[in-house]
This record gives C-alpha cells, sequence and structure tokens, in this order.
C-alpha cells in the first residue's frame, strides 16, 4: 500500500469514527436503545483498532527516515 493511500485510509477512519460517535451520543438522547448504542460502541472500537494499527505502521515509517 502506498503511503498516499495508508493517509487517506487514515482520514476516512478518523472520520468515521467521528460520526459514530455523534451517533452514539444522538441515540442515547434520543433512541435510548442500549442494543443500537452497543452496536455502535462495537464499531467504534473496531475501527479505532484499525487506525491504531496504521498510526504503529506511521510511526515505524517516520523512524525509517530518521
Amino acid at each position: 500500500m502506498k503511503l498516499g493511500e495508508i493517509l487517506f485510509q487514515k482520514d476516512k477512519l478518523k472520520n468515521r469514527i467521528y460520526a459514530i460517535r455523534r451517533a452514539i451520543v444522538l441515540s442515547d438522547l434520543y433512541l435510548k436503545d442500549d442494543e443500537v448504542i452497543q452496536n455502535l460502541n462495537e464499531m467504534k472500537l473496531e475501527l479505532e483498532e484499525e487506525l491504531n494499527q496504521i498510526n504503529k505502521s506511521l510511526e515505524t515509517i517516520e523512524d525509517m527516515e530518521m
């Protein structure tokens, strides 16, 4: 995967995590459905894990360039 693609994927994940966080708050305020909130939290955790993996990969690349 090229560096540009990795950075694009990172931005996309950040946007999705932000959207899910907003959805969690709104679901908590208006739906009050614990199952929906739990599913959203699980999705958020999966995306955050993927984002952390990308960040670790980028740290490795930064260390190599220095």
